[in-house]
């Protein structure tokens, strides 16, 4: 008797296991007549303002159009250059940050990059030729150059523009065609990227920063003299399409690895491509070969 009773609990055991496995909710797993969410967009994916200017607009774009569950969360990656609400963003002081939109149902997001500019006040512009050619310091130390004053393009920055500004970050919107002499000299900017735009670097534009990283735009054809002096830079790319490099420009700088295209003239100072000298004797030796150069023991050698 013992024996068909444990027989039978056996049995009901097993009707109870397959009774909660076919009751079991598979996560994430739609309701029956809901429309999952597939992917989310934002429409504009970039947008530029004026710090302590007026805000603006991202919109969600939810596909498939009829998803049931439509609720996002928006975001802002650095909250002191702009904040974000249900997609109006409002611009608080000059930089860079990414707003993202995330939806509820699925977790998709999205990007917009706002880049916000130093407001137009502080920047003394010639219209005329669209020129910047001086910058009131009680604009900040952190500068993000616009990319037009007074609904007119910037189109070069002037020699002395912003030097000696105690400038300790600078961003050169693309469209910028030239940069003068001693345009952003002696300030503490560590860090800066050429935008592809620009032909020109000045005699001595970035002299007495304290820069440790350079990206040097696609189209710049003279870089001047002195333009990088004194700085700690320990590497450079200098791209295809410069043609001159002039005295000093890399002097005071400890230079260890050149990347550095064709063909490209450089002045005959043993300093000009850094304190670690010799560079221009193994480039020119070479033919001027194109490629990345390190300093070792001494020497510099071609990879």
């Amino acid at each position: 008797m013992s024996k068909k009773i444990n027989i039978f609990v056996a049995f009901l055991f097993i009707l109870e296991a397959l009774f909660i496995s076919s009751c079991s909710i598979i996560p994430n797993e739609p309701t029956p007549g809901e429309i999952p969410v597939s992917s989310v967009a934002v429409i504009p994916t970039s947008m530029a303002l004026e710090a302590e200017g007026e805000t603006g607009t991202v919109i969600e774009v939810i596909h498939p159009l009829q998803a049931t569950n439509k609720k996002v969360t928006w975001s802002s990656d650095d909250v002191n250059t702009a904040t974000v609400s249900e997609g109006v963003i409002t611009p608080l002081s000059p930089g860079i940050t990414f707003i993202t939109v995330k939806t509820d149902d699925g977790n998709y997001s999205a990007n917009c990059a706002v880049t916000v500019s130093t407001p137009e006040r502080y920047f003394t512009f010639d219209s005329k030729t669209g020129t910047i050619t001086d910058f009131n310091y009680a604009g900040g130390v952190d500068i993000v150059i616009p990319p037009e004053v007074d609904s007119v393009s910037v189109k070069h920055i002037s020699d002395l523009a912003i030097t000696d500004s105690f400038v300790s970050s600078v961003i050169i919107p693309d469209g910028v065609i030239t940069i003068g002499m001693h345009a952003f000299s002696f300030n503490s900017i560590n860090s800066l990227v050429i935008p592809d735009s620009i032909t020109i670097i000045g005699e001595s534009a970035f002299m007495y920063n304290e820069l440790n990283s350079v990206v040097i735009g696609n189209s710049v054809i003279t870089i001047g003299e002195y333009a990088f002096y004194d700085n700690q830079l320990t590497s450079i790319t200098v791209p295809e399409s410069v043609i001159s490099i002039g005295a000093s420009a890399f002097a005071f700088n400890q230079l260890t690895s050149i990347t550095i295209g064709n063909n490209i003239n450089i002045n005959n100072l043993p300093q000009t491509m850094g304190s670690n000298t010799g560079f221009k004797a193994v480039y020119d030796s070479g033919g001027r070969q194109a490629g990345t150069y390190h300093y070792i023991s001494e020497n510099w050698i071609k990879e």
